[in-house]
């Protein structure tokens, strides 16, 4: 039963990091940024990845609190007609992502899968499903960082926030690829290969910095320049480290359907997860310049930035003769991990009535770029924005607010690529922000 439940886990963990791929600024939970392409806000977005804004007085942004629209779509999905499975997987479907409901969902690609089969012949063609494992394999890199309080006394700056992090690669061999295309048949009597791996960790990180003037342009003038320098260290508290090693092949039987030699399946897993809390350090810097309207800013984040963990280590293994095994190779194991580090730069032009933001996050050598544009109205919002990341493309935004006293209620309507097929979806996300 444990090896069926680490099985089931394993799958969703890396199907939800998999299909969640977003760029590594994490996921965007507030609608209004996400109405403005993604772009950071000033305020304790800049706060949280650049320590030297901790001592800039920046526009106030609310605390966003979204509302889960996933769930809500997931549970008001018309399954009258289903079964107990399809029932499932309908609401599956309907609850990613949690914060947003998708108003133009992927086109079903099960029509255009074409399987032939013969006593030892077995062609399949995935259609548009081709593109779920290009060559090189799909990859899970992510990286969130939300600020949960922060506290600024001239100075100096000390604030929590929560760290997710994940590192991840499935591919297939040559052969299997070449089959799932339909280029090529399954051969009787072949081993075919899919090869997995994921790391994964959740981290609470406690940051103290402080921030220093450098220099001022035209003191007196009437609207002076300030470079600000700033620098912070953060305690690393891992609360979850788990580390996936996965190993698949199909054998064929000869010939493919020899009732006396059916396909085999086998599996071998390579696991390592805490045991405990994990402990680290990790530093940031960076550079911020104001001048009126104008503001801009480049930061390094997570330098050295290790945590140490005693782990299990553990291999769960299904045999050619359909046994599942599982071996427990040592305890209190030490292993380190990493946070990538992560360069950013940003820039903007605010004023009561206009703000013009853009940002570029560069982690792991992959390029992220955010732009947005707000238009306020009195009380009324209206917003529009781009992204850009790599394997994606670019993607467009809008969104509109409205301002209730110090309390505000903020929806974006923002387009994603398609898992399989060429196009875009259509994500509906709303939030309500809070003077925290």
């Amino acid at each position: 039963m444990r090896t069926g439940r680490f099985l089931v886990a394993s799958a969703l963990t890396l199907a939800v990091c998999l299909l969640s791929s977003t760029p590594t600024q994490g996921v965007v939970t507030d609608a209004r940024r996400s109405g403005m392409g993604g772009v950071l806000l000033p305020g304790k977005d800049l706060r949280a990845v650049n320590p030297a804004w901790n001592g800039v007085k920046l526009p106030h942004s609310n605390r966003a609190i979204p509302l889960p629209l996933g769930i809500i779509a997931g549970l008001a999905a018309d399954t009258d007609n289903q079964d107990s499975f399809e029932r499932t997987v309908t609401r599956l479907k309907s609850l990613y992502p949690v914060f947003e409901v998708e108003l133009r969902p992927e086109p079903d690609i099960s029509d255009d899968i074409e399987i032939e089969v013969g006593r030892n012949f077995l062609r399949i063609d995935l259609g548009k499903g081709k593109a779920s494992i290009p060559s090189g394999g799909v990859e899970a890199d992510f990286l969130s960082n939300t600020g949960l309080i922060g506290l600024t006394s001239g100075p100096l700056h000390v604030g929590l926030s929560a760290i997710l992090t994940t590192d991840g690669n499935f591919d297939v061999d040559d052969s299997l690829r070449g089959a799932l295309d339909g280029a090529v048949p399954l051969r009787s009597a072949t081993t075919y290969e899919g090869v997995g791996r994921l790391e994964a960790q959740g981290v609470l990180a406690l940051e103290m910095g402080t921030t220093v003037k450098l220099s001022q342009l035209d003191p007196g003038g009437p609207s002076a320049g300030v470079v600000y320098a700033g620098a912070g260290i953060k305690g690393l508290m891992g609360l979850g480290y788990a580390d996936t090693r996965l190993d698949v092949d199909l054998a064929t039987g000869d010939p493919i359907f020899d009732p006396n030699d059916p396909l085999d399946v086998t599996y071998r897993a390579d696991l390592r997860f805490n045991q405990g809390v994990g402990w680290g350090v990790g530093f940031d810097m960076g550079l911020a310049f104001i001048q009126g309207p104008w503001l801009a800013g480049v930061s390094i984040e997570n330098i050295a930035a290790k945590i140490h963990w005693d782990t299990e280590h553990r291999i769960e293994e299904l045999t050619p003769a359909g046994d599942a095994v599982s071996t427990t190779l040592g305890t209190g194991e030490r292993v380190t991990s990493k946070i990538p580090v992560v360069w950013m730069a940003n820039g903007g032009w605010v004023t009561e009535t206009w703000m013009l933001l853009t940002d570029i996050r560069v982690q792991q050598e992959k390029v992220n770029w955010h732009g947005g544009v707000e238009r306020r109205f009195s009380v009324l919002a209206a917003r529009g924005g781009l992204s850009w990341a790599e394997g994606k493309g670019f993607q467009g935004a809008v969104g509109a607010g409205v301002g209730l006293g110090k309390f505000s209620f903020d929806v974006s309507l923002r387009t994603h690529p398609y898992l399989y097929s060429k196009g875009r979806g259509l994500y509906l996300g709303a939030s309500l922000g809070l003077p925290l």
